[in-house]
């Protein structure tokens, strides 16, 4: 029997390897079944791989995959195996993120895209995302805490939040008035005070009481916009 050449046995091999049986080579090639079957048992003894190799390729023919198809899987066992994670651990979470992303009313593409932002914020803010709740339960407790102390500073000052929002507007007249370099002052509250004597004297002259803070409200308003009350800023001032 004369040999079979070296291309002739590299088709047969190729040709089993796709799934053909011996007697489709057969026909194909027109080699006689017998020397095809001492072709691949030859092959079969050195390699022991060979029929395994044979049913991967079979699996990839019959799932219409590609040989770079292959190649991803593999990088990707690759990278599993790097990070010590097993395949059943990803085909379990990707079955889990499924179910999830028809909670959501999205598909899995999107699912992920919508995880990828988050992740991506979560890296901006230096925060994980588990721990956001605690944190917002942290800060509840801290601005509770504010609100208790700004309480507290009202009880002992009298201060409204009113006043603290007007004193923010104007913080820049306030330094400016303490400012000992200053050519003119700014009136303010704090140089407003009336004394206890000073009120006994004005109750008894108007032959009623009446309240200090509406008297610096209403005096205050004159102050910051005398437009409106032209006539009473002349009086004061004696401009007539």
């Amino acid at each position: 029997m004369r040999p079979i050449p070296p291309q002739l046995k590299l088709e047969i091999i190729t040709s089993y390897l796709n799934g053909f049986s011996h007697r489709e080579i057969s026909r194909e090639s027109g080699i006689s079944l017998g020397s095809i079957s001492n072709v691949l048992e030859s092959l079969k003894s050195e390699r022991k791989e060979f029929e395994e190799l044979r049913l991967l390729s079979q699996t990839i023919k019959n799932n219409g995959l590609s040989l770079s198809k292959i190649f991803e899987a593999i990088h990707f066992l690759l990278w599993l195996k790097r990070y010590n994670i097993k395949c059943e651990f990803v085909i379990q979470m990707l079955d889990h993120m499924n179910t999830e992303s028809f909670r959501f009313d999205l598909d899995l593409e999107n699912f992920f895209h919508r995880l990828s932002s988050l992740l991506t914020y979560e890296k901006s803010i230096g925060i994980k995302i588990e721990d956001l709740f605690y944190l917002m339960e942290d800060k509840l407790g801290e601005r509770q805490k504010l609100e208790e102390e700004i309480n507290r500073l009202y009880n002992v000052y009298k201060v409204t939040k009113k006043e603290l929002h007007e004193y923010k507007e104007n913080k820049d007249l306030f330094l400016n008035f303490l400012n000992p370099h200053n050519e003119y002052k700014i009136p303010t509250k704090i140089n407003w005070i009336m004394n206890e004597f000073d009120y006994k004297k004005a109750c008894e002259l108007f032959g009623q009481k009446f309240n200090t803070r509406d008297l610096y409200n209403k005096l205050y308003q004159v102050y910051q916009q005398p437009e409106k009350y032209p006539n009473l800023v002349k009086r004061i001032l004696n401009l007539d």
